[in-house]
């Protein structure tokens, strides 16, 4: 179940709106927290941040906090902390998809699953839908402004660069990123443009 308390980066927001079908995600009001076994935060280490979701956190035996904010000390009580100096957190998970991946791979090499049964469709490889793979490309770009954030890392880059190859649309990255500017900019800006040109 995924909830998303605090809401998230509009470009992200978007592309979600747009394949909600794909992606059901739950309204917090609707989780009973005793329900909740397990919780995984993003982006995030402090209960301010986030809001109602953090009465989640009293019956959950397990708490995984994922970020990419090393200065901040966390006053969670999490089970396992993967807090890692990167541009983006969504760039950790990418990671260990990619390691979670290749081992399911390695495995079928090893003969746990052989590859006849593979290419028999009877077993499939570990993959992921290209909506997938461009939803975690677009939480990259939010992060790291397209790598354009003194934050961004090789690790980022190198991130991006997998989801690629594992399918992320590169038309829906270049549609969701580019963000025109609002009548408010627009208008500050031609009045900027004038007083330059006087």
């Amino acid at each position: 179940v995924v909830c998303l308390p605090r809401g998230s980066h509009p470009i992200v927001h978007y592309f979600l709106c747009l394949h909600k079908s794909l992606f059901p995600i739950r309204n917090l009001k609707d989780l009973d927290p005793k329900m909740v076994n397990r919780v995984g935060l993003m982006d995030a280490q402090r209960r301010e941040r986030f809001g109602q979701a953090v009465r989640l956190l009293e019956h959950a035996s397990e708490i995984i906090v994922y970020d990419h904010h090393v200065d901040q000390s966390s006053d969670v009580n999490a089970t396992d902390f993967v807090i890692e100096k990167v541009g983006s957190a969504t760039t950790i998970v990418v990671e260990k998809l990619q390691k979670a991946m290749e081992k399911a791979r390695k495995g079928s090499s090893r003969g746990e699953i052989s590859w006849t049964a593979v290419i028999d469709k009877k077993v499939p490889m570990p993959y992921l839908p290209d909506t997938h793979v461009t939803l975690l490309a677009l939480g990259i770009h939010a992060d790291t402004g397209s790598l354009n954030f003194d934050s961004s890392t090789p690790r980022d880059a190198r991130a991006l660069a997998w989801l690629m190859e594992q399918g992320a649309s590169q038309q829906a990255i270049a549609e969701f990123t580019h963000t025109a500017l609002s009548p408010e900019q627009k208008t500050a800006l031609l009045e900027a443009f004038g007083r330059l040109n006087q």
